[in-house]
Formats: C-alpha cells, structure tokens, sequence
C-alpha cells in the first residue's frame, strides 16, 4: 500500500521517498501528468522536488482525490525550489 512507503518530513512537506529512483531532467520545466495518483504524495513529491511547470493529478477513487487536495492545501504555504519573490507592487 502507498500509505506504507516511508517519506522525510523534512522542511517543505513529505517527500515520498521513491523520488531517489526519478532523474530531474524528466519533469524540470515540464507539464506532468500523473495518471492514477492515489492520495498525491508522489504527485506532490515530483512537483516539489523536480520543479515541474505544471502538475495534474489524475485518479478514479473520489476518496483519493479528496485526499490528495487535502495534501496539496496543506502544502500551499511551500515556495517552490525554484520560486523568484513576486514584486509587491505594479510598475508605474
């Protein structure tokens, strides 16, 4: 089961721990897809981790998909790796 794979709950959220078995040049600067994402760990995990442009998660069980929002609402105070500072204010 997913829930049984051990992930680092170091600073900026779990990462799942099968990230070690993915190469950045996959997923940096791309759209992902992630078909079948269960409760979005891994989902969350690649985004995070590999700087991706953008992340879909894909997955059947409503129960998953209402976790893997969860996840990613609990996640959205996270700055990306790669994240520049907004400016706070409009150019003239």
């Amino acid at each position: 089961s997913y829930r049984l794979v051990p992930s680092s709950l170091g600073s900026g959220g779990p990462v799942d721990v099968r990230m070690q078995a993915f190469r950045r040049d996959w997923f940096a600067g791309r759209d992902v897809c992630d078909i079948g994402c269960n409760a979005g760990l891994v989902t969350a995990s690649v985004a995070r981790v590999f700087g991706v442009r953008s992340m879909l998660g894909l997955d059947i069980d409503a129960a998953l998909v209402a976790k893997a929002k969860a996840l990613l609402a609990s996640q959205a105070h996270v700055p990306h790796p790669a994240a520049t500072t907004a400016p706070t204010s409009s150019p003239p």
